[in-house]
């Protein structure tokens, strides 16, 4: 029994956990709720193109030097393709002006490097109304790679949480269109992303990992007024001067830019403290950002072609037997309540899963 494993959930995190403890020697079953493996990895074939994969989930591997992703994906003979453009469209399905669309990449990527100044000195909403927080006007089609300064050098340095990050890049007058940011807001020829999943190793730990922990406690509504201003009101802040006097087209832009940073954090940028919202830029891989020829799909279903999975068996509880020595699992399957038993289970749910309580259970699951 003991070296009986149960993994509940069939996204990448539980088909390679699977597939490891597999190759260990443990006897695996992967217990997935729906009817099929992968998760938020979809690809579609569009038959028009000959069968061409179109990525409806995950479609990058941000980062393939030391990703492990990249590592797999290579050992599935699957194929990487760096993505070094792409053509950024307006709302009307026409290509942005490339002036416009370089004019306005310099003005964000400014308006970064003030937030870092910010950031790097612990700056909160109390001085947000200062008028040093605002861009000048003058300047805002000048900046690129030779106007850094020493703001650009060490931007998103070290923040309140002590970690170190990477400086601000800027793209100048050489910029690809539709490019999706690093960490920082910034861009490195790279296509808007819309749900990559993590851009770090599994438990990374977005807290501060290895450079040390920051606990973050969201106050009862109302009661803290010395809260630090979010991402987005600073950002707006800082740069209000221009956006006032922005066309439609312009403003769709720089939305376009506000967006795809909110892409890459997850969040509304009002939601996110603009003191840590960039505290794992440490864990960034470095390397091209590819897509997968076959689709994003095709590294799910590869993992999985070796494993033993029950699909359409939802998990309802998991709990300890008297002793705690095994496992009991509850599932529902065609109809049927089932008690299934393992030495271990791993459950790799997704989070809003857990919070919701979903899986009940006289098990208290811990933070490694």
């Amino acid at each position: 029994m003991e070296s009986k494993v149960l993994v509940v959930g069939a996204g990448l995190a539980g088909l390679s956990a699977a597939r490891e403890l597999s190759h260990r020697g443990y006897d695996v079953i992967v217990l997935e709720a729906t009817s099929r493996v992968g998760g938020r990895l979809l690809s579609a074939k569009v038959a028009e193109t000959g069968g061409t994969a179109i990525d409806l989930g995950a479609a990058f591997i941000h980062g393939i030097e030391d990703n492990p992703v990249a590592a797999l994906a290579q050992e599935l003979g699957l194929t990487l393709v760096p993505m070094d453009d792409c053509t950024l469209l307006g709302n009307d399905g026409k290509p942005v002006p490339e002036a416009m669309d370089q004019r306005i990449q310099r003005l964000w990527n400014r308006v970064l490097d003030e937030c870092a100044e910010k950031q790097k000195n612990g700056n909160n909403n109390n001085n947000n109304n200062n008028s040093n927080n605002t861009l000048p006007p003058s300047g805002m089609g000048s900046v690129g790679d030779d106007s850094r300064g020493e703001t650009s050098e060490e931007s998103h340095g070290e923040g309140s949480s002590g970690a170190e990050s990477e400086p601000v890049e800027h793209e100048g007058t050489n910029r690809d269109h539709a490019q999706a940011p690093d960490e920082d807001g910034t861009h490195k020829a790279v296509p808007i992303d819309a749900a990559q999943e993590s851009k770090g190793p599994v438990g990374n730990g977005r807290a501060g990992g290895s450079v040390g922990k920051v606990v973050l406690q969201r106050p009862a509504h109302g009661t803290d007024s010395t809260a630090p201003a979010s991402l987005g009101k600073v950002l707006e802040e800082t740069a209000r001067v221009h956006l006032a006097s922005f066309s439609k087209s312009e403003m769709e832009v720089w939305d376009w830019h506000r967006g795809n940073l909110e892409i890459s954090c997850g969040a509304d940028l009002n939601e996110l403290d603009h003191l840590h919202w960039n505290q794992d830029d440490e864990y960034d891989f470095d390397g091209d950002h590819v897509i997968i020829k076959e689709g994003y799909a095709a590294l799910s279903s590869r993992v999985a072609a070796t494993l033993d999975i029950r699909l359409n068996t939802e998990v309802k509880m998991i709990r300890l037997d008297d002793a705690q020595s095994n496992v009991e699992v509850m599932v529902k399957s065609e109809g049927k309540d089932t008690t299934l038993r393992a030495g271990y289970v791993v459950v790799t749910l997704p989070l809003g899963v857990l919070k919701a309580r979903l899986v009940s259970g006289t098990v208290t699951l811990r933070q490694p």
